[in-house]
């Protein structure tokens, strides 16, 4: 099923509904939902913006729908829970769901809009600012990367050796893991993998085909920095602490280094 919302709709009222991230709008949405029909799950996905959020409560009866705002697709929306759907059911979500439209359109425009912005322009990696906005929105949702990898270019090089460090780091990389420019010669790759193991062999490739870059000599190399994130240290605080860790390792190049919390 589709559903879109006309223009002579108003905006669901919601708390938050002004939010500007699709992510606390849809956790905000999902909350709605279920005050109306409760023990509902919601699975939201746009895989054009890259937004996915899962509010599940379980249930093996489902409704799915395209939505779209002014001919605009705005992803689509699965609900689920124990209970059947009645009609009226149907009928009250379907006008929360058209009310809440033009304000989720707005909160996606407003995400591509910042995805720009977020860009670093020396190597085309996201920036500082999209990673502490992805550890925040992690640590809301109790979702998110379970370790970082601090990723930094042991001497002073030029912009050329900066963006062959990107892209050696894009290619080496599955998703959901993603690296991200935080400093002048510092990098971060946020990794999704609760094994210690993958994660210490992912760090040692890294250093390994940085090493062996065909760039003219003395070849760089970086040290690279493992550093776990608990649910509570999703925060800019924790990646700050993580960078003076690492920091404080100055003297060592070349090298796989695990920090310590504390």
């Amino acid at each position: 099923m589709s559903i879109d919302a006309s223009q002579f709709e108003t905006t669901v009222t919601l708390p938050g509904a002004a939010s500007t991230d699709p992510h606390s709008f849809i956790a905000t949405l999902a909350d709605e939902l279920d005050a109306a029909l409760p023990g509902i799950g919601v699975h939201y996905h746009d895989p054009e913006r890259g937004v996915e959020v899962i509010k599940a409560r379980g249930g093996r009866h489902q409704l799915s729908y395209r939505l779209r705002h002014q001919s605009a697709p705005l992803g689509e929306i699965r609900l689920h829970r124990r209970a059947p759907f009645t009609g009226a059911d149907i009928v009250r979500i379907e006008s929360i769901l058209a009310r809440a439209l033009p304000a989720l359109e707005a909160a996606l425009r407003s995400l591509q809009s910042s995805a720009s912005s977020d860009i670093d322009p020396d190597t085309a990696l996201q920036n500082r600012s999209a990673l502490i906005r992805l550890l925040a929105r992690a640590r809301a949702d109790d979702d998110g990367p379970t370790a970082l990898l601090l990723v930094k270019i042991d001497e002073v090089t030029d912009a050329a050796v900066k963006r062959r460090v990107a892209l050696q780091l894009a290619a080496v990389l599955g998703d959901p893991d993603r690296a991200y420019r935080i400093g002048e010669r510092t990098f971060a790759v946020a990794l999704y993998r609760g094994d210690n193991t993958a994660a210490n062999f992912l760090a040692e490739r890294i250093r390994m085909m940085v090493a062996a870059m065909p760039v003219a000599l003395p070849s760089p190399t970086v040290t690279v920095a493992l550093t776990k994130l608990s649910t509570s240290a999703r925060s800019e605080a924790a990646l700050v602490h993580a960078e003076a860790r690492l920091e404080a390792h100055n003297a060592i190049h070349n090298r796989v280094i695990t920090l310590s919390p504390d």
